[in-house]
Formats: C-alpha cells, sequence, structure tokens
C-alpha cells in the first residue's frame, strides 16, 4: 500500500480514498486510495508492488474504524 496526497481532482466513481496520517502513527498525512473496477478504463498507473524484502518495520497503525472503512472500500472495489 502507498500513501499518497489526495486527489486535487474529483475521483467519484473512479476511487475511495481513507485518509490517514498522524493519527495512525504516521509522519504525514495523506490517504489510501483504491480504485474502483470499471469497464471503460484501467488505472495501471496506481498499481504499485513492493517485494516483501521492503517491509523493514511498521511505521504506522489502523484503528479498528479505520480498518473496517478500508475493509469497505477494498470490498467495493472487488479486491478483498
Amino acid at each position: 500500500m502507498m500513501i499518497v496526497a489526495p486527489a486535487r481532482t474529483n475521483i467519484d466513481g473512479i476511487a475511495v480514498e481513507v485518509p490517514v496520517g498522524s493519527e495512525e502513527g504516521l509522519p504525514v498525512e495523506g490517504v489510501l486510495r483504491v480504485a474502483l473496477p470499471r469497464s471503460d478504463r484501467i488505472l495501471c498507473n496506481w498499481l504499485v508492488t513492493l517485494p516483501q524484502a521492503g517491509l523493514l518495520e511498521r511505521i504506522g497503525f489502523l484503528s479498528p474504524t479505520k480498518l473496517s472503512q478500508l475493509g469497505d472500500v477494498l470490498r467495493l472495489g472487488q479486491l478483498e
């Protein structure tokens, strides 16, 4: 997962963003963005692959509320 700046344009129907930041122990404010499936476009520029070796340490955490919100977004995007 990659934390990115919130979208500057309307992303309704294309993606959903879950805000994250200092409350989650992160040094910057941002969003977890999940692209929603669409038959007319492929949002491959948001795909990030990270090898397990790149996961060196935990830098934050999601509260049960945010974790539930992210789960809802992943289900909406058919990614669970």
